[in-house]
């Protein structure tokens, strides 16, 4: 049995993919939860962070880090959040995403 750390296979994944590393990115999203009971039900999205490398090799520079905040704690403001989110990853066309916890929270909370 072989055994590997996330850590490493997202170091693999980036290893194999170096070509399309501008669509690979990392996704992450700040929320207000109100009742940690109720996890991925009524939280509000107070900002989204995308990273993806833009050039160079992984240890040096040459990684486009973007947040996207939200303005104002209301519908309105969220849907235009979630609107600059989508206009930014049409732009980019993201072969892969990783992120911690992202199958467990980020992506379920998107969905």
């Amino acid at each position: 049995m072989i055994v590997m750390y996330y850590e490493e296979l997202q170091l693999e994944q980036l290893k194999f993919l170096k070509p399309f590393w501008g669509r690979m990115i990392s996704l992450d999203l700040e929320t207000k939860v109100l009742d940690r009971h109720e996890m991925l039900t009524n939280e509000t999205i107070l900002s989204v962070n995308i990273a993806r490398r833009t050039s160079g090799e992984l240890t040096h520079a040459g990684t486009e880090v973007e947040t996207i905040i939200l303005s104002r704690e209301d519908d309105e403001s969220d849907k235009q959040l979630l609107e600059q989110l989508n206009d930014k990853l049409a732009g980019i066309r993201p072969l892969g995403v990783v992120g911690y916890a992202l199958k467990g929270y980020d992506i379920p909370l998107l969905s």
